[in-house]
């Protein structure tokens, strides 16, 4: 009797540790099962919703090839993918250019509007050269319009220019030689070769270039 109640109990323990592996086998299962229907569903959670570029997944793990999911996705053309491949290398290029100094046809108009639109400074020396040359210019009109009044008749020539400021007739009456714009003097009223010889005594400023313009057109009258 003491022998198959020990031999009952080893096989009661045994069944016992029998089942309780068992169990623990299938803990393991259900939870690898329930890990990667977590892993589909996230997957194909993230395509449903547009966060997985389905594309390039199905690409890269050749899904088509897969049994039962494989039926949902279609194979690649090898047109398509050369496309990719060329957009690519098109991107790739155009940031080498970048990367050795090269710019685009966009950056260069972008990079000529801006260097146009600062202002030029410039230095002192170069102002003044700037103005020397303007007042170069004008003594050369100024030279230019006084031989065509020195080649005038006095009378017509005074005619001509009591019709223009006082100061510009003075400027005119200077490059003359002192006989030739005496004579034309002579022929003006005296009152205005009053106030035109107070004007040469006092110093004359140089004309604008309208006013130049002005005693140019009187001459071609």
């Amino acid at each position: 009797m003491a022998k198959s109640s020990i031999s009952s109990n080893v096989e009661q323990t045994e069944v016992m540790t029998k089942g309780q592996k068992l169990k623990k086998k299938l803990k393991k299962l259900l939870i690898i099962l329930l890990i990667l229907l977590i892993l589909l569903g996230g997957f194909f959670g993230g395509i449903y919703l547009r966060i997985l570029d389905i594309d390039k997944i199905n690409q890269s793990l050749h899904l088509y090839d897969w049994p039962v999911i494989g039926a949902n996705f279609k194979k690649p053309d090898a047109a398509a993918t050369t496309g990719k491949t060329q957009k690519v290398d098109v991107a790739g290029t155009d940031k080498g250019a970048q990367s050795t100094g090269q710019t685009a046809p966009d950056a260069v108009g972008q990079k000529t509007a801006i260097e146009q639109s600062k202002p030029v400074i410039l230095t002192k020396k170069q102002l003044d050269e700037q103005k020397k040359a303007r007042e170069d210019e004008v003594k050369k009109r100024i030279s230019k319009i006084s031989r065509i009044y020195t080649q005038m008749d006095p009378k017509k020539a005074a005619a001509i220019l009591v019709n223009l400021d006082n100061n510009t007739i003075a400027v005119i009456l200077q490059k003359m030689p002192d006989n030739t714009s005496a004579k034309i003097m002579e022929n003006m009223d005296s009152a205005r070769s009053a106030q035109l010889t107070k004007t040469l005594y006092n110093g004359v400023v140089q004309p604008t270039a309208q006013q130049l313009d002005t005693a140019v057109n009187a001459a071609g009258q």
